[in-house]
């Protein structure tokens, strides 16, 4: 408008369309760094840095899935809470279940679960064997049916086996009848560890 109002033809009006839209391209390409530098920081700050997040686009993905295999537990643990605020927890690996870190295994069990995934029960066979109490307690959370709960009753450790009565408790199944009363005696006389793994 301001080549017209200056006496400018149509075509000074082109070329400076051309040369304005060819300066906004290289803006655009320019600030492309900047934007994936943005998810890194993001990731780097651990779970609670995770707040409101950029649109998500094909370089950002990548840049998301590769942080999956990030030595720090902290990225890792963004990266899966980013994948899942975007719904995209189906893009992850299902072998992040063999991730040496409790607290990253832990996680994608929960995420799992809630996108109502099915390609990681094979893998839960494992981990019901795991070491690791948490561990163990995230796939009874995480399984669709019971079998794991019932094993977990007989676990020796509080946090599991709460967390079996928990879920056979609130199915609603014929087993709620029978583990009502143990949950109960917990809750009123059981041992300061049982009572806080129940809570």
């Amino acid at each position: 408008l301001g080549l017209l109002g200056l006496g400018g033809g149509s075509a000074a009006v082109a070329v400076g369309v051309v040369v304005l839209a060819l300066i906004w391209l290289l803006l655009g390409w320019g600030l492309r760094d900047h934007y994936l530098a943005l998810f890194r920081v993001i990731l780097q700050r651990g779970p609670s840095g995770v707040g409101s997040v950029p649109t998500l686009d094909l370089a950002a993905l990548e840049a998301l899935l590769q942080a999956l295999n990030s030595d720090a537990d902290g990225e890792v643990l963004s990266s899966l809470d980013l994948l899942h605020q975007y719904g995209r927890t189906r893009l992850v690996p299902s072998l992040i279940l063999v991730h040496p870190s409790p607290q990253v295994v832990v996680r994608a069990l929960e995420l799992f679960g809630r996108a109502g995934r099915a390609d990681h029960l094979p893998k839960m066979l494992r981990l019901a064997a795991s070491s690791d109490a948490e561990i163990r307690a995230a796939v009874i959370r995480a399984h669709p049916d019971h079998s794991f709960a019932l094993r977990g009753m007989q676990d020796d450790d509080p946090i599991v086996r709460c967390t079996a009565l928990a879920a056979l408790l609130t199915d609603g199944g014929p087993q709620s009848r029978t583990v009502q009363p143990v949950v109960e005696a917990i809750a009123s006389g059981g041992r300061t560890e049982e009572r806080i793994a129940l809570a």
